[in-house]
């Protein structure tokens, strides 16, 4: 056992509370969570600042005390396995981390890897991960946003339920973009609205954005997406969820679906289609209030670049938006990383 900084949490929040942790990078993963049955005790690192801030967040539902946790062994990694068997200068080229999705594992190998390699990486990953089948994966490819899956391990999978801060979705695998990093994001976002919003989320997928907003507030969300099958999950997965809000799934090009709304109608808008968002940016002040919301999702190689980037479409297409915030939000990349800009219409 080992005494550490802890936070002593609700069972309510619990959930929420760790994602958050995980997200800011203070989570304590050494050491096995304490429950009884009203408090989840959660060990973290030292890390004042962001504390604080997230006890500022919660008021005195949470409070920040210290306790005795047991050690969790240290587990293997699945490229841990593959020493031995595959040369150190392949295995230097395979990345360390995947993502999982419901019962599937996906992730990104060397175009030119080898197939028998490629086959070890997947057996490997079986034996760390509780997943069917495990996918080579590629980059995102054409406008329905999707990417070619080879399977290397496991049994073929067509589709899985993906779970994200308790929010079902239902996941097409193989036919609809899906990026479990993005989780956090989503949670931020939805956040930020309030109750009684009118939200357009431009570039929808299977509801990332959309479905944590409804899940929060009592906010109507109109979710746009171009891929039928991504609209097909999103559908699956309104009637998965008990919501508070309202979402209203569209199938077709934004450019041309946003033509129908007329006026001033939009509190906030949410512009996920980092390589094409910019292309959109005059559509969507169109449609939105005074003072409401933009966020728009953009890749540079720093917050220099992409600020120049959107202020050059403001001006160009003379919109009255202003830039209020710029966040790094993942990594695209060797040196690009996708940002959100903040923008307010003014």
């Amino acid at each position: 056992m080992m005494k550490s900084l802890c936070l002593k949490v609700p069972k309510k929040l619990a959930n929420e509370v760790i994602m958050k942790l995980k997200a800011l990078g203070i989570l304590r993963n050494d050491l096995r969570i304490r429950r009884n049955e009203e408090y989840v005790y959660i060990p973290i690192k030292p890390s004042n600042e962001l504390v604080s801030g997230l006890l500022k967040d919660y008021g005195d539902a949470i409070e920040i005390t210290e306790s005795l946790f047991a050690h969790i062994p240290k587990q293997s990694g699945f490229k841990d396995l593959l020493k031995g068997l595959v040369s150190d200068e392949l295995l230097n080229r395979i990345p360390r981390s995947f993502d999982i999705v419901g019962k599937v594992a996906l992730i990104q190998l060397p175009n030119d890897l080898p197939n028998d390699v490629a086959r070890l990486v997947g057996e490997a990953i079986m034996k760390v991960a509780n997943v069917k089948a495990v996918y080579a994966r590629s980059p995102v490819l054409g406008d329905y946003r999707v990417r070619n899956l080879r399977l290397i391990a496991g049994e073929d999978v067509d589709e899985t339920i993906y779970v994200e801060y308790g929010i079902k979705f239902y996941v097409l695998i193989k036919k609809v973009y899906i990026n479990p990093s993005l989780s956090t994001e989503h949670r931020r976002i939805a956040e930020f609205v309030h109750d009684g919003e009118l939200v357009l989320d431009m570039f929808s997928g299977i509801g990332g954005f959309s479905l944590h907003i409804a899940k929060l507030h009592e906010a109507t969300v109109f979710s746009i997406d171009i891929n039928p099958y991504a609209i097909q999950c999103l559908i699956r997965s309104i009637s998965m969820n008990k919501l508070k809000g309202k979402v209203i799934p569209i199938c077709g090009d934004a450019k041309v679906v946003i033509k129908y709304f007329k006026g001033d109608l939009f509190d906030r808008v949410i512009m996920n289609n980092p390589t094409r968002a910019l292309n959109f940016l005059e559509d969507a002040v169109k449609v939105t209030k005074l003072g409401a919301s933009i966020h728009l999702y953009t890749i540079g190689s720093s917050v220099n670049d992409v600020i120049e980037d959107v202020e050059k479409v403001i001006k160009d297409k003379s919109l009255n938006v202003e830039v209020i915030n710029t966040q790094r939000v993942l990594d695209y990349a060797p040196h690009q990383y996708i940002f959100r800009i903040d923008l307010r219409r003014s």
